[in-house]
């Protein structure tokens, strides 16, 4: 895991992985290196513990090494442009089967935090496990979590950020974004997929596609926050190609963050025809009837709002950077 980290991490915000694997008797090792590794990295790095960085010894070291300026278990806010960023901490005391539980101390420190926020900023919520139930029977949800949401209900923008299950999952309930990552280690199977959750087999030559990291794009303070998910495989050219379809009058994702040098192909799967034509101008495709696609590198950064020049209500967003 080491090795992987050196390779494929530069700008890091925050980690939602496990630090350390107590059940081998190695939290110490995996820590120090993981803290040798990411000293080198040129911006700050911040951290939530995973459920195995609490089981050995209460978290204490974990907060001795990366919990540096938190609160409680290791809960802590900060502003950075415009954004006000949260890390929760569901990972001690877990409820039967698994669940992440947040705790009465942190869910009153959260109603505070956020008290005083307007309701125009955008806000970001990482924590380990799930804030929503993607499947309790495997522990993959957090107890409380419905309380700290309600706190957030009031902002416009909410992006919520979890690890834990190793595979991406999405989900919108109206302001909220749920999103969850693959992990840098191992593969876990879909909800219900297997016996139980854990590590899941599959061949060498799968597992880099399987395995990968999510960057969070942020233009301004009018902009959604766009968040896409990279697989280790795609790490190794910048100038990886990226699908957007174009279906039901829509186009998904309406939000992408890509890295300069990039190449989008949209393809229009509607029964209609449909154009992509970008709101300054930088491109422009003809009319795409069914089947037909449009290619665009994008070699410069910034933030590229488009539509659909026939059906105007159709609109995304291209984040470079």
């Amino acid at each position: 895991m080491t090795r992987t980290l050196e390779r494929e991490i530069g700008p890091l915000l925050a980690s939602l992985k496990d630090t350390s694997d107590s059940s081998r008797g190695v939290v110490k090792d995996l820590g120090q290196n993981l803290q040798q590794v990411l000293s080198d990295l040129s911006m700050p790095v911040f951290y939530v513990p995973g459920e195995h960085d609490v089981l050995e010894d209460e978290g204490k070291s974990y907060l001795q090494r990366f919990g540096k300026g938190t609160q409680g278990a290791g809960w802590y806010s900060f502003d950075h442009s415009g954004v006000h960023f949260i890390g929760l901490v569901n990972v001690v005391d877990l409820k039967a089967g698994g669940l992440g539980t947040l705790g009465t101390e942190q869910l009153e420190w959260l109603e505070k935090d956020v008290a005083q926020i307007a309701g125009s900023t955008p806000i970001v919520v990482f924590a380990h496990i799930p804030l929503w139930s993607v499947y309790p029977e495997w522990g993959w949800g957090t107890d409380d979590s419905e309380r700290a949401l309600s706190y957030l209900k009031r902002f416009g923008s909410v992006s919520v950020l979890n690890g834990h299950i190793h595979q991406v999952m999405q989900k919108v309930e109206g302001h909220v974004t749920f999103h969850t990552a693959m992990s840098t280690a191992f593969p876990q199977p879909a909800p219900g997929a297997a016996m139980s959750p854990g590590p899941m087999r599959v061949d060498a030559d799968r597992l880099r596609k399987v395995l990968g990291l999510a960057r969070m794009s942020f233009h301004d303070v009018n902009h959604p926050i766009a968040i896409t998910d990279v697989p280790l495989d795609a790490e190794a050219g910048a100038a990886a190609k990226h699908e957007i379809a174009v279906d039901n009058f829509s186009f998904s994702p309406a939000m992408a963050s890509v890295p300069v040098g990039s190449t989008i192909t949209w393809t229009n799967h509607d029964d209609v025809p449909h154009t992509v034509v970008a709101t300054e101008r930088q491109f422009k495709s003809p009319v795409l009837d069914t089947g037909e696609q449009f290619s665009h590198r994008f070699d410069a950064p910034g933030s590229y709002a488009y539509f659909c020049s026939l059906h105007p209500k159709m609109t995304g967003r291209i984040v470079v950077g």
